[in-house]
């Protein structure tokens, strides 16, 4: 049995793995690791910044509408709608780029 270098996927520490155990913990942090003969699986919550979700992306989107700048506005919309199609926020926005409303108040 030789040993395999990796790292844990929560803290990042080097680990040294033996062939064939199939379960261990990270000594640095503790994370419980279970490795398959094709990936290593972790358990717990991973924590992503700097991602974009349709509010952000629909908010840019009222900036560009705000300055007039219409077809940059859509192009942001179409991207809220990807990730949520029913969202009624980015139909609305889209109606306002489509009749050339640039204030919100004055859309009502």
């Amino acid at each position: 049995m030789g040993m395999i270098a990796a790292s844990c996927p929560k803290c990042g520490g080097n680990l040294d793995i033996l062939e064939g155990i199939d379960e261990f913990y990270c000594k640095y942090c503790g994370t419980k690791i279970v490795q398959d003969i094709d990936h290593l699986e972790v358990s717990g919550e991973v924590a992503v910044k700097g991602i974009a979700d349709e509010d952000s992306l629909l908010e840019r989107a009222f900036i560009f509408i705000e300055d007039g700048n219409f077809q940059r506005a859509l192009k942001y919309i179409e991207r809220v709608l990807d990730i949520e199609p029913t969202y009624a926020k980015a139909y609305i926005a889209m109606f306002m780029c489509q009749v050339g409303v640039c204030k919100f108040e004055k859309f009502i």
